[in-house]
Order: C-alpha cells, then structure tokens, then sequence
C-alpha cells in the first residue's frame, strides 16, 4: 500500500464536500478509495428473519441432545486470531438451547451431537480476511451407539476490509479545520489592524491630530514573514488531517490479526444483510476485530446450515415469522398458512423487542 496513493485518496475525498457528484463518483473509483457499491452495501440494514426451526415436544430430539466433543479445532487462539472452541462452543450451545434440542439435564440427554471439522482455514493477514470450514456433524443414540444423522456441513465467509470512504474525510477535516480556520482568524485579525486601521487613522488628518503623530506601519518584511508563517500554518495544518488518516491506514495492526484472551465478539459485520447466512460483509479496520468477526459470521452459518438440514431431515415443522402489524397482506398470509396447517409466528406490536418472545433458530429466506 503505497503511502502517495493513500493521501491521494484522502485528498480526493477531502473535495467530494464542494464539487459536483460527478467528481465524487470519480473520486470513488480511485485505488483504496470505497466504491458507490460498497457504501450503499454498508449503508443497507439486515433483512428481516422469515422462518425459524423450532423443535417441539412431539419432536423426537426435543430437548434431549448434549455436546459430546468437537474435534478438529483448537481449544484458542495463541498467536494469530483464528476460530477456536472459545467461540464455537458458546455459539454451539447458543444455536441448540434457541432450536428447542439442548438437553436440560444428564438425565434428558438421549442422543449426543459429534463434531469434527475436516477443513478449517480463516487467514489473520492481510486485508479483506476470508474464512472456511467443512464439518461433519453427527447425533448419535447414547443408548445403542447408532447415528441418528449426519452430514457434511460447509460454510464461508469473506470479511472485507474498509477502504478510506467518507468517515476518513470527516477524520481528515475535523482535525484540519481548527487550525486552519484559526491561523486564517489571525492573519485576517492582523490583515484587518494594520493594513485597515493603521492605513485609515494615517491617511486621515483628524485622526492623526487625535494620535499626535503617524502610527509606525509594518514594514515589507514584516507582511512578508506575517504571511510566510500564515502560508505554512495553515497549509501544514491542511495536510494534518489526510496524514492522520494515511498514519491510520498504516498501522500494522490493521493487517496482522494476533490473538486475544478473549476472542469472542459482539461487533456487528456490515453488509451482511443474511444475517448468518451471509457469505460476506465489511469487517472492522481492525486486523483482529476484523479476523474474530470473520470466524464468528463463518462458524454461525455453519450452525445455521446444520440446523436447517437436521430440521429438514428430522420432518420438523419450520415456523414462518410475519410482521406484528395486522394489515390485510399479513393477515392474508396468517389465513393461507393456517389453510395449509402451517406454524406461524407475529410479535406482539405494543411489546419493544427486549420483551419479545421469539420461537426457534431464526434466518432469512430473503437474497
């Protein structure tokens, strides 16, 4: 990455606040520069969850699956951020105890889940950090030893890197405009005293009969060093703000992922509009935020696939989640389901979502 291509860019996008859209969309298309696609790709919100799977009591795993191992996958990360059983295994837990099929108790645990990963590869250097894993998950009967399913899951994910965009220029003029507005306020300050009043009051006789004599005009040389130092004050400070974005840009932390005590993360991936069933989205610029938010979206679709398959080869009726509002094409839909005795599901509208129930492991059919 090529520091004159960086401030380049920052420059480019620096003036996108005072031309035309036409040179803005010219500007995005510069190399590290985020194209019109990617903004509007990190500006669009999540589609809405349409179906869950829901295990009932009339369901032969209902409540009785238990985590037998997970082979195949570290216990944690050591030196770069890679998926490890610190992640996964909460979000094991998480994916069955939602889907209805997490054993309470050692009691109700009559099968146990098995899973081994064939395949798993998640990179911790560079830039847009893509991840991949291929995994059998199998359900075996406690009682006899058989399989009662198993298959081959596999899952990837590609978290991209941000490249500079308008977040970068705000950074860039907000640390600029301080000091160029106030080395402009000054030099204006003095322009206006001697080269306003001092010329007024000597040019002018009753002023001057006020003063007792003319008042001492700054020389040449003086204007000169004045505006020299105006000149480098405000043109350095101009340049601060795109050079702390190009040091930002720079920092080696953004491209190496090394690992951390505690590798989970809540930080949401933009762009990814599937929601765990997405296969890509923009990561932060940070290397190991970016890495641990690459192999949790990577190791949630694999969960998700896995209980949508085990759903579909158990017969268990998935829910259809509809809006709460009651209007006629939602309770066109309610009627058609419940024709065809199909489950569904609309939250209560005057409840906010922290209070909210909502049945199954839950994704979007939407594209």
């Amino acid at each position: 990455m090529h520091p004159k291509s960086l401030l380049l860019g920052v420059a480019s996008l620096a003036l996108t606040a005072c031309v035309s859209q036409q040179a803005k969309t010219k500007a995005m298309s510069m190399p590290f520069v985020m194209n019109q696609q990617a903004n509007l790709d990190v500006q669009r919100p999540r589609l809405p969850n349409t179906d869950a799977v829901s295990w009932t009591g009339a369901d032969r795993l209902y409540r009785s699956v238990a985590i037998d191992y997970v082979q195949g996958m570290s216990q944690r990360s050591y030196i770069f951020s890679k998926p490890n059983q610190q992640v996964y295994v909460p979000m094991l837990k998480w994916s069955l105890d939602r889907a209805g099929l997490l054993a309470r108790n050692e009691v109700e645990a009559r099968y146990a889940l098995q899973v081994e990963f064939l395949d798993l590869d998640a990179e911790a250097i560079g830039m847009d950090f893509a991840g991949h894993s291929s995994a059998v998950y199998r359900i075996v009967d406690r009682a006899s030893g058989q399989a009662v399913y198993e298959n081959v899951v596999n899952s990837n994910f590609l978290a991209i890197y941000p490249r500079l965009n308008e977040d970068d220029f705000a950074t860039a003029y907000n640390i600029s405009k301080d000091i160029v507005v106030e080395s402009t306020g000054a030099f204006l300050g003095y322009a206006l005293v001697e080269g306003g009043l001092v010329e007024l009051i000597n040019n002018n006789d009753d002023f001057r009969s006020i003063f007792d004599e003319d008042i001492d005009e700054a020389s040449q040389a003086t204007w000169n060093d004045i505006t020299q130092a105006y000149v480098w004050t405000a043109g350095i400070g101009a340049l601060l703000g795109p050079l702390e974005v190009v040091r930002q840009q720079l920092d080696p932390t953004n491209y190496i992922a090394f690992a951390s005590s505690n590798e989970r993360t809540s930080a949401p991936v933009k762009g990814a509009r599937r929601g765990a069933l997405s296969e890509q989205g923009y990561g932060a610029r940070s290397a190991g935020k970016r890495a641990r938010q690459a192999s949790a979206q990577m190791l949630a679709q694999s969960l998700t696939r896995f209980v949508i398959d085990l759903g579909q080869q158990e017969n268990v009726e998935f829910v259809t989640i509809l809006p709460c509002n009651a209007n006629e094409e939602v309770q066109e839909q309610k009627y058609n389901l419940m024709v065809h005795g199909l489950r569904w599901y609309a939250p209560d509208c005057h409840l906010d979502n922290d209070h909210r129930t909502t049945p199954g492991l839950q994704y979007s059919r939407f594209k």
